[in-house]
């Protein structure tokens, strides 16, 4: 008999726990299911299990009951299907002589009962939060995965990774090998080890969406368990995976393989403790869930502002995205979010194209923070959730007239990334000619191939990025190579680790994404599905340029592109002095999540860093927000000035608003 949850009382404050009995590992799965008060005053002892569900093929049994009135337990009362997956995960954790109380989400979670699930699942990240540990569960041991597990928890200790992983490595308090925290020495492991480790990270809850929040919330006594008795500590494991992001390691069979497949689950490891819904393609692009619902639903808890939304699963996918988006934009004024729209190839939105499809898998890890083609503008537009429109204002800064795939692939090495660049660039003389957008083409190309992250990009500079020079000497010998031996000779334009680097940020930031020239004689990365007839807008608030379709009743977002020459407010707000440019200057300390960054000018001729962007002194007699936005300066330095529309007009500016369905 099919066992059936006993109800929870209305209060959305309860949940059920399970209590796993002892037995030997060739017993049945025996379960008791406790109802329990969840409250912060009293909150119920237990750890919670992080895992993949798994297929429903080859489902097993678990015998289940209730705890009685008398608070005794009858012998099991009903079976409950569970997958594989699950069946394996409760033989390697139940323990031999005592109980073992856990939170599983299929098991305490009445699946089959929508209106339970949906209030269930908001209470996920307090569940996780709250559990005295999380044990993230990968599986049963194979493939070497007792060795890897050994790596990874030697590596963890030696190193504590900055913010993110983004800021290099540190020894850890009691590190005995001072060189695995020297990003510029290869890892000592040989190749089994590697080859181990390549294996563990291929396994399938490294992918899983929930997977974020679950150990993304989860205390700091938590582990990552695999097979019978291999443990590690999550910070442990998690420091391990940012030095093997931050570091090289020796060639071996897989090489490729493991550099892309960490690249893949970066998200995992960079993610802060709170994220914004703007950062969702960001951190969790390529994590997997079943339920397309769940691209919201399964971050919800760590999101850095609440904005009300409860999970329904009553509501379409493409419903909650809008919802989500709506909300977001009201509750903090900015468009960011349109950041991660891109419309499909064939041209056709599954909803309104301002509103992210979420559920289509997308690297899309553009960090758009250190863009700033509207300057200290804040973000300008008009939302109508009746009309599903949103209107925007701003410039046509280019027409697209030609597009170019970019046959980018993350498993590529640098060599092979080289080639395809080789085969992107126009010849060496014409790279030399004047570039419309200023400098010349060989800078632009340069910059867009970066996406602008160079050294000079930040103050002080950030020493993992090429400088301009480095970088622009890296282009100009990729031209005037030949097919096939495009990397020969690039250790004389920069250092070994500066043009490793050059290739992994071209590779990753335009994988996915296309070449286009405009008629004016712009170029730029964008979307796959841009076409020549775009428009490459400039819009008030926004750090990146749009693309932007003409559509019945309106237009369509294509997406966000890169475009040099139109990245610093020169569009809106014309060029800055000759001896100043636009720079990102960090806020806090870079190893703590406090860290970000914001926009600031520096002058090349005194070395001062400044916030005030000196071209918003135009405006200081027609947009009523200076004053403010001079004083606010003082104690922040990311504040932006409100101006309208029709204060840059005023100025000249050809502004137009674009009606977005």
């Amino acid at each position: 008999m099919a066992y059936k949850h006993e109800p929870l009382p209305d209060n959305e404050r309860f949940i059920r726990l399970v209590s796993i009995q002892p037995g030997t590992a060739e017993a049945d799965i025996v379960v008791y299911l406790v109802i329990a008060p969840f409250s912060a005053q009293y909150p119920p002892r237990y750890e919670a299990l992080s895992y993949v569900w798994g297929t429903t093929d080859h489902p097993e049994t678990a015998y289940a009951t209730s705890l009685t009135s008398s608070g005794r337990w009858p012998p099991p009362s009903g079976t409950l299907s569970i997958t594989r997956n699950l069946a394996v995960a409760l033989r390697h954790l139940r323990r031999t002589d005592a109980p073992r109380v856990v939170w599983i989400d299929a098991l305490c979670i009445d699946q089959a009962n929508d209106a339970e699930k949906g209030p269930q699942v908001a209470l996920m990240g307090e569940i996780y939060r709250r559990a005295t540990r999380v044990v993230a569960w990968l599986g049963p041991e194979a493939d070497g995965s007792d060795r890897a597990m050994a790596v990874m928890d030697y590596l963890g200790a030696q190193v504590v990774p900055g913010y993110g992983g983004h800021y290099g490595l540190r020894p850890a308090p009691g590190a005995t090998d001072p060189r695995l925290s020297d990003t510029a020495v290869a890892l000592p492991f040989a190749a089994p080890e590697l080859e181990a480790v390549y294996r563990l990270l291929c396994r399938a809850w490294f992918d899983r969406l929930w997977v974020r929040q679950e150990i993304g919330l989860a205390s700091s006594a938590s582990v990552v368990a695999c097979g019978a008795r291999a443990e590690v500590a999550w910070p442990r494991f998690r420091a391990a995976l940012a030095a093997l992001m931050a570091k090289r390691h020796r060639p071996f069979e897989h090489s490729r393989e493991l550099d892309a497949r960490i690249d893949r689950i970066r998200g995992l490891f960079f993610q802060p403790g709170t994220v914004s819904l703007s950062a969702l393609r960001h951190f969790f692009g390529y994590a997997l869930c079943a339920d397309p619902r769940d691209r919201v639903y399964a971050v919800l808890s760590m999101l850095n502002r609440p904005l009300g939304i409860r999970p329904d699963y009553s509501l379409t996918a493409m419903e909650v995205y809008e919802d989500a988006v709506v909300r977001h934009m009201r509750a903090t004024l900015w468009m960011d979010i349109l950041f991660q729209c891109e419309l499909p190839v064939d041209g056709v939105p599954t909803g309104p194209s301002w509103v992210p499809d979420w559920s289509r898998s997308s690297r899309n890890v553009w960090d758009w923070g250190h863009m700033y083609a509207s300057g200290k503008l804040m973000d300008w537009f008009r939302l109508d959730p009746e009309r599903r429109t949103l209107t925007l204002a701003g410039v046509v800064a280019e027409v697209v007239e030609e597009v170019r795939p970019i046959p980018f692939e993350l498993s590529m090495a640098p060599e092979e990334v080289f080639e395809v660049i080789r085969a992107m660039l126009p010849g060496k003389a014409e790279l030399e000619s004047a570039y419309v957008g200023g400098g010349t083409l060989l800078e632009a190309y340069t910059r867009m191939l970066m996406c602008g992250l160079l050294a000079e990009s930040w103050q002080p500079p950030q020493p993992r990025f090429p400088t301009l020079a480095q970088a622009q000497a890296i282009v100009s010998r990729l031209a005037a190579s030949t097919a096939g031996n495009a990397a020969a000779g690039l250790e004389d334009a920069a250092s070994d680790d500066i043009v490793r680097q050059f290739a992994r940020v071209s590779r990753n930031y335009l994988a996915e994404k296309c070449l286009f020239r405009g008629r004016d004689g712009h170029v730029g990365v964008a979307p796959p599905s841009t076409r020549p007839g775009d428009a490459v807008c400039v819009v008030v608030g926004g750090n990146a340029p749009l693309i932007l379709r003409a559509a019945d009743h309106g237009c369509f977002l294509v997406g966000a592109c890169y475009m040099p020459g139109v990245m610093q407010g020169e569009r809106l707000l014309g060029p800055l002095p000759s001896d100043v440019q636009a720079v990102s200057c960090p806020n806090g300390d870079p190893a703590t999540a406090d860290y970000t960054s914001s926009q600031g000018f520096w002058n090349a001729r005194t070395g001062e860093v400044f916030f005030l962007d000196p071209r918003l002194s135009a405006l200081q007699d027609i947009a009523p927000d200076y004053p403010e936005h001079v004083r606010q300066l003082l104690e922040t330095p990311w504040g932006r000035m409100i101006a309208e529309p029709e204060h840059l007009r005023r100025l000249g500016v050809n502004i137009r608003y674009f009606r977005i369905v």
